[in-house]
């Protein structure tokens, strides 16, 4: 009898961005942090919603914090927020394969040149839950709004991930 064939697998490019998409508070920060936290972590890093640092209207609210409490940051001081290729220049600056971003916002990814391998892992949520989720947190009007925003960006998300020809 034949063996089993051994499960196929890809190889991945030099640099990849692992795109971690969902809707807020789904999770999509702690899924990145636990993809870094793999054994061979020093060829890859989190960078948290890495698009913050880049958009106008967040870019001098967000603060750039050091997991090691050390002045200057070894991670964050020498970084452009001026970037125009962020997730190839912070690999590059530290010397990466992967950078793992858990931005959430789809858009934010179709900068990424194509000689960089994006890879997507899009985190469900059950949407009734989202909607619990903020009915907990917020008054009645603004927690549907809240929710009307999560349906409509999980259908964007779907139609970018249906353009993309991603598999989910």
């Amino acid at each position: 009898p034949d063996a089993p064939a051994a499960p196929m697998r890809r190889e991945m490019s030099a640099k990849v961005v692992v795109a971690v998409v969902g809707p807020d508070h789904g999770g999509s920060t702690m899924l990145g942090a636990m993809l870094a936290s793999h054994a061979d972590w020093k060829k890859h890093a989190h960078v948290g919603e890495f698009h913050a640092l880049f958009n106008e209207a967040t870019r001098f609210a967000t603060t750039l914090r050091c997991v090691q409490n050390e002045a200057p940051c070894p991670v964050w001081s020498n970084f452009p927020k001026t970037s125009r290729t962020p997730h190839q220049d912070f690999m590059a600056l530290h010397g990466l394969e992967r950078v793992i971003d858990s931005s959430k916002r789809t858009d934010w990814f179709d900068a990424i040149p194509k000689d960089v391998e994006l890879r997507v892992v899009y985190v469900w949520r059950d949407p009734e839950s989202i909607r619990r989720s903020y009915q907990h947190r917020f008054p009645p009007f603004e927690a549907e709004v809240k929710y009307a925003a999560q349906v409509t960006k999980f259908k964007r998300d779907l139609q970018w991930l249906a353009r993309r020809k991603q598999k989910y």
